[in-house]
């Protein structure tokens, strides 16, 4: 049975960082760090940036003639990813390396953002970043691109099954926690497990940051390498 990430969960883990959760996951002996990290992506929009919710996806492939791209064959499908989105869910766009052509842009923003969307992560490119500033969208891109990928280049071959997105698979449902160091995908079972784990460290960092501020030295202060990888029994 998949767990259920419900609101106050989500909320809970918009205020921890990615790199506690990684630490939490080690410590807890739930999963590893780099099993869990979107690689090559970077935030579209200024720093600092977060966001927090359930994934849905869409998987992109390259097709050579534009006969034969969604936009044009079957055009509910490729505009079912913000069309049917609900709040709290985060968007996953994977899409194989190729020419660059975007598989995210102003639009698409604009739709997700009234959708409740709260962010957004793909190993493709976007364009209109101007739009998606404009509309506050959180999102994290392989690249910047003004080319557009609907007509000849990538086309959507499913939305709302597994997908690979920088490395991971991602099922619908997953937690995905980002912010400026990064996006993380985090399995819901994993997530009810981690979250006390996180909320434990990350007060023990709040009072770390107190007693630097006061005249503490690293050592006094700091909690030690074993507190971070020790098991959370």
């Amino acid at each position: 049975m998949t767990a259920e990430l419900s609101d106050d969960i989500l909320a809970r883990f918009k205020v921890i960082p990615t790199s506690t959760i990684c630490d939490a996951s080690v410590k807890g002996k739930i999963r590893p760090p780099e099993k869990m990290l979107i690689a090559s992506v970077s935030p579209v929009l200024p720093l600092p940036l977060s966001a927090v919710g359930r994934a849905r996806t869409e998987r992109r492939v390259l097709v050579r003639d534009p006969e034969r791209s969604s936009l044009v064959s079957n055009r509910p499908l490729s505009t079912r990813l913000t069309d049917e989105a609900e709040a709290g869910d985060f968007l996953v766009i994977s899409a194989p390396a190729g020419p660059p052509f975007a598989v995210f842009g102003g639009m698409m923003a604009l739709k997700a953002s009234l959708r409740g969307v709260t962010g957004v992560v793909t190993d493709g490119p976007t364009r209109d970043v101007g739009e998606i500033l404009r509309f506050g969208l959180a999102t994290w891109a392989a690249g910047v691109t003004p080319i557009a990928g609907g007509y000849g280049g990538y086309s959507v071959a499913e939305v709302n099954g597994p997908v690979v997105c920088g490395g991971i698979e991602v099922l619908p449902g997953d937690l995905i926690v980002a912010d400026s160091d990064g996006v993380l995908v985090v399995p819901a079972a994993d997530a009810l497990a981690l979250l006390p784990i996180c909320e434990e460290m990350d007060a023990a960092e709040q009072q770390t940051e107190k007693a630097l501020s006061a005249g503490a030295s690293m050592s006094e202060a700091y909690p030690s390498r074993s507190y971070y990888a020790k098991s959370s029994d």
